[in-house]
């Protein structure tokens, strides 16, 4: 085996893989400009066993005060305002998703609001890596 760049002609075979697998997820534009990397593991026959790519994802961080003096109304609309001005920042920039992290005290009461009225669906759990270095 061995790990090689992930070419044109892997793409039926890592297609086959991810169908095979039944994710609920679509398989991903390979030619998108959000992939910074795409490998695959072949075997003898350079045919891919697997493949992995590393996809460039904005990550959208909300800094809104708990409580206070702002009427949930206002703090709705200031929401809706940043939702689609950092919408309009990133698209261009060839960015095709998004991700919000919700702590999990927070996770009914604002992701409903996030799947109601901005059209984010609930994701999968998250994992993270953290000082990522050889």
């Amino acid at each position: 085996m061995r790990v090689r760049p992930m070419e044109e002609r892997d793409i039926p075979v890592l297609e086959a893989i991810h169908a095979a697998a039944g994710y609920d997820y679509p398989f991903p534009a390979l030619d998108s400009l959000s992939v910074e990397a795409a490998d695959v593991v072949v075997g003898d026959d350079d045919v891919p066993i697997m493949g992995a790519m590393a996809k460039r994802v904005a990550e959208v961080v909300l800094f809104c005060a708990p409580g206070g003096p702002v009427h949930p109304l206002v703090k709705m609309q200031a929401m809706k305002m940043l939702h689609d001005s950092i919408r309009d920042k990133i698209v261009p920039k060839g960015f095709t998703e998004a991700n919000a992290f919700l702590p999990p005290q927070i996770e009914k009461s604002h992701g409903r609001h996030l799947v109601k009225l901005f059209g984010w669906v609930k994701n999968w759990p998250s994992f993270t890596i953290r000082d990522w270095g050889p």
